[in-house]
This record gives C-alpha cells, sequence and structure tokens, in this order.
C-alpha cells in the first residue's frame, strides 16, 4: 500500500467508507472543528450553507473515490465557487490544495487505520515513517522515522501521521519475525512528550488555547480513524450541532427500537418524551425548581408561575442555577393585553411595569418579569428569555448561528425586511416561522436576533398532536440543522 496517498493516490474501500460515513457540517472558521471530530464531519472552513458544502463534498468524494488529480479538483472547485458565488479566504491555489491534500491524507490514513487494527493480532507492531517526498521535512518527524511501537501504545493517540499541514508521514505493520530480523527483541520506548501551549484562531469567531506536542502542527494531535471522542468544552456552533445530531440519532433509535416508526402521526411526541427523559437522567433536569414566584396574591399569577416552573422543569440543571441568580416574578396576562408574553429585567434601577387591565406592578432592580398566558409554550418562550439573559454565552452561540445562516456565500447579509403573518422585522432565512428570525433594535440588551433560541426551545418542549404541529416535528422535518444545534446545547453546554 502506496504512503503517500497525495502524491500517488490509489483509492480503496475502507478509504472510501471513512470519507463517507462522515455528516456535512457547516462552519465559519477552520477552528470551529477540532481533532477527532474531523473523524465525524466533513467541513472546509467558511463554507457555511448546506448545498455548498455538499457540492463541495461532492468534488472531494470525487477526488478520493476516483483518484483524480489535483488539477481536476481545482477545475471542480471553481465550478462549486462559480455556482454559489462563494468568497472564499485565501488565494486559490493555496486554498484547493489544503482541501485536496488534507481530505486525501486524512481519509487514507483512517483506512489504513483500520486496515492495521484489523491484523494487529499477527503484526501487532507500528513504525513511524517519514517519506522521502516531503518538500520541507520537520526535524521531530525525521527523528520519529523508524520509530518502532506497540499498535496500541498511548503515543499514537496524538502522534499517529499526518501530523501537519502537508505533512507526509505514515506508518507500516511488523511482525514479531519482522522485529527478530530487525535485531529487536521487542518493541522501542516511546519518546517523552513534550507540549506547547497555542492559541489559535485569535482573529476568528473561536479562538482555542489547547496543548500541542512539539512537533505537531496544532489541530493534528489526534489519530485520524481511531473513532475516540476527546469530550472536553465544546466552543463553535459546529461542535454543537454535530453533538447534537448524534444524540439525535441515539434518541430517535430509541424510539424506533420501541416500536414507533417516523411515519406514525405519534413520532415526534415519542421524541420529545424520550428527549426529556435523557434529559432528565443525564442532565439533571427537573433536580432544581425555578426560581420564581406570582408577582401578587392573585391566583391567576400563582397559577401562571406554576406553569413557568413545569416550562423551566425541561431546562438542565446547570442552566436553571444559574438563572435562579435573578429572581423572576410571574405576571398572568389577561385576554385583551396585546401580547402573548413578554419578559423584563429592571437592570440598575426599580421601576413599574405597566400591564393592561392591572395595576402598575414595581420592579425592584435586578429583579425580572415575566407576564405570560398560562400555556406551557408561552412559558416556555418567556422563561427561555430569562435563560439568554442570565446566560449570555449561549446567547451569544445562538447570535452567531443566525448570522452565518442570514449571510449569503458572497458574504453579504440578507436584508431586515417585514416578517410575513407579524407586525415586525427580521431576517427570516429558511426557519420553519419567520417569528425565529425577528431582530430587535439595539445597541444592549435586549436587541438583535432574540427570538431563535426562544422559538426553539418553545418547539422543542411544547407537546404537540403530531406531525405537521408546531412541535419538535417540525424541526426535525424542516430545520434539522438547528434542532441539532439546540440539542447539542442542551447535552453539553454548562454557564461558566
Amino acid at each position: 500500500m502506496l504512503p503517500d496517498a497525495a502524491q500517488d493516490p490509489l483509492p480503496f474501500t475502507e478509504q472510501i467508507e471513512f470519507f463517507r460515513g462522515k455528516t456535512n457540517l457547516n462552519t465559519e472558521s477552520w477552528s470551529d472543528v477540532w481533532h477527532d471530530a474531523h473523524d465525524r464531519a466533513f467541513v472546509v472552513a467558511g463554507a457555511a450553507h448546506d448545498d455548498l458544502v455538499a457540492d463541495l463534498r461532492g468534488a472531494v468524494d470525487k477526488a478520493i473515490a476516483e483518484g483524480t488529480t489535483l488539477q481536476t479538483f481545482q477545475a471542480d472547485f471553481d465550478a462549486v465557487v462559480a455556482k454559489h458565488g462563494w468568497s472564499y479566504r485565501g488565494n486559490r491555489d493555496w486554498r484547493t490544495r489544503v482541501i485536496y491534500g488534507t481530505n486525501l491524507r486524512t481519509s487514507y490514513a483512517a483506512g489504513r487505520y483500520r486496515q492495521m487494527k484489523d491484523v494487529a493480532e499477527r503484526r501487532p507492531y507500528w513504525r513511524y515513517r517519514h517519506s522521502e517526498a516531503s518538500e520541507h521535512p520537520r526535524h521531530e518527524h525525521l527523528a520519529w522515522d523508524g520509530l518502532v511501537l506497540r499498535h496500541d501504545d498511548p503515543w499514537w493517540d496524538t502522534h499517529y501521521p499526518p501530523n501537519g499541514w502537508g505533512c507526509r508521514c505514515y506508518v507500516e505493520t511488523l511482525s514479531d519475525r519482522d522485529l527478530r530480523r530487525m535485531g529487536k527483541d521487542g518493541p522501542d520506548t516511546a519518546p517523552a512528550v513534550r507540549t506547547r501551549t497555542v492559541t489559535v484562531g485569535a482573529k476568528g469567531p473561536t479562538p482555542r488555547t489547547v496543548e500541542v506536542p512539539e512537533g505537531i502542527d496544532p489541530g493534528w494531535a489526534y489519530a485520524p480513524g481511531q473513532g475516540q471522542r476527546s469530550g472536553g468544552e465544546l466552543l463553535s456552533p459546529a461542535e454543537y450541532t454535530l453533538a447534537g445530531r448524534e444524540i439525535r440519532a441515539e434518541i430517535e433509535g430509541a424510539v424506533q427500537a420501541g416500536g414507533i416508526q417516523p411515519t406514525n402521526r405519534l413520532y415526534p411526541t415519542a421524541v420529545r418524551m424520550e428527549l426529556r427523559q435523557r434529559l432528565d437522567a443525564e442532565r439533571g433536569a427537573g433536580t432544581v425548581a425555578a426560581r420564581v414566584s406570582g408577582a401578587g396574591r392573585a391566583g391567576v399569577d400563582v397559577h401562571a408561575a406554576g406553569e413557568v416552573r413545569r416550562a423551566a422543569s425541561a431546562f438542565p440543571r446547570t442552566w436553571i442555577e444559574r438563572a435562579n441568580k435573578v429572581r423572576v416574578s410571574v405576571q398572568h396576562l389577561p385576554p385583551g393585553a396585546g401580547v402573548l408574553g413578554d419578559y423584563y429585567r429592571a437592570a440598575s434601577a426599580p421601576s413599574n411595569l405597566v400591564t393592561p387591565g392591572r395595576p402598575n406592578y414595581p420592579v425592584r432592580a435586578g429583579h425580572a418579569v415575566i407576564r405570560t398566558e398560562p400555556t406551557r409554550a408561552t412559558a416556555t418562550h418567556e422563561y427561555t428569555h430569562h435563560l439568554q439573559d442570565t446566560m449570555p454565552e449561549l446567547d451569544a452561540l445562538f447570535r452567531r448561528v443566525h448570522v452565518r445562516r442570514t449571510t449569503q456565500p458572497d458574504g453579504s447579509r440578507d436584508p431586515v425586511l417585514p416578517l410575513k403573518g407579524y407586525q415586525d422585522t427580521g431576517r427570516e432565512d429558511r426557519y420553519i416561522d419567520g417569528y425565529f428570525g425577528r431582530e430587535y433594535p439595539g445597541p444592549g440588551w435586549p436587541d438583535g436576533p432574540l427570538e431563535v433560541m426562544t422559538r426553539t426551545y418553545e418547539t422543542i418542549f411544547t407537546p404537540g398532536m403530531g406531525q405537521g404541529t408546531r412541535d419538535v416535528g417540525w424541526l426535525m422535518k424542516d430545520d434539522p440543522e438547528l434542532l441539532d444545534f439546540a440539542l447539542g446545547a442542551l447535552f453539553r453546554y454548562d454557564p461558566p
């Protein structure tokens, strides 16, 4: 098997299967997806629209499966760019070489990883080899040339090649007989791993400060094809989307294993119930009561506060604990109030809140008020505004999702226009309802796209009547990307 996939591309089954097993993911920058997440996601830095990513993937798939040359890939790349009007960073020759070389080498390495693991019982030793085709040899890679370690030595977790941009190093297998022929009675001792602290993506939306082994470029300290999930903190919307996509697959798999299939009208309800059970078990949802109370002695306020507490019980424990740092009073909105609900916080000075048909309500500085009709949908929506207010870091991620979705491949933003069916303005994008894209004038909070997070969780947690209604099934059908991002946040985001 030739080691230099980019120099002499000979595709093989394991390589093709590895690449085709990835899911497409929209990103803003190269640091949005890190290390082993690349095993599970196909990304091109800055490609942020489904159809653009899909077409770029098609060009890369052709290069891998058919063994086409860089020049052929460049022609396909040019056609994709022209079709979508994509304004990408970097010059064309450099960008195409990076996309082409990185995907061919990592898919080749992943395919070889699977092949070598399959024969590890008979050939349990791996030898690091430095390619003579490398134009700019790295000192450390030359020093590792000929190093023999067992296939399960932890050193390979971070040093299995390629180990950087343009790296052509590779690994070959050895048997006990091979070692004896080399005059060895066992494997070598793994070199000590020394690391350096590096900040990457400092000028982009997802800066990372990471520990990088010496001799390895940032972002390359993992073994393509290993399938190991490093866990740890997620930083970008793309990472949360990938995590949520995998969580949704598990949830839907459990529902289908229970005998309810996607064609069943109760399928969305079963998905929501399975989601709630997992949030209870894995994220402590419902274990901490939301700190809310009726705004007055009126029974209607007490009832509305109870509905808000029940809505809040769906969210992770750490979210509720953060939100409970700000006390919330709940006021029932009577018919004819003009709105279904709203959220208000007195930032630095007390104020009076005017509600039609009710006496003015004094709000203490730093306290918040939710005004709502006593329905689960509105209570969830308005409590999510409270989460948004008390977790600005999470709100910022939802804002990033909105900005990316409403930015065209050429870099222009969608215009702010009247929303269909509403007396409001915003950027509708492809949201399942225009209100998701409502934008408030700024500066300050509340401003900007404040309804993406609220409408998403309202839709996820509101009981529906089956397919076609405004429940989680609506998102599964028409906006799975937004659903996956929101699920990833539910299971993986914890406020600092």
